[in-house]
């Protein structure tokens, strides 16, 4: 938002692109095998605000995904809780 207000349109379109483009991949992909918002919900869980468990019929992020969604964020230098 920083860059926004300081009129440096190009830098935070590069920064959304940074973290948008990977994680828009990684939750299509999720999101075509468990359905529903599981995806919103694992972000949320591994940055410790839980969005509680899956309602059927979605199925809940398996531990590959679940460990996909931590390395990005990890990559972005977001807060990540432990498992």
């Amino acid at each position: 938002w920083d860059l926004l207000e300081a009129g440096k349109y190009d830098e935070a379109q590069a920064e959304f692109e940074r973290v948008e483009v990977p994680l828009r991949k990684v939750m299509a992909k999720v999101s075509a095998r468990s359905g529903g918002y599981q995806s919103a919900k694992a972000l949320l869980d591994l940055l410790g605000h839980s969005a509680g468990p899956a309602r059927p019929p979605s199925l809940p992020v398996n531990e590959a995904e679940l460990a996909e969604f931590r390395d990005l964020l990890c990559g972005f230098g977001w807060p990540v809780v432990d498992a």
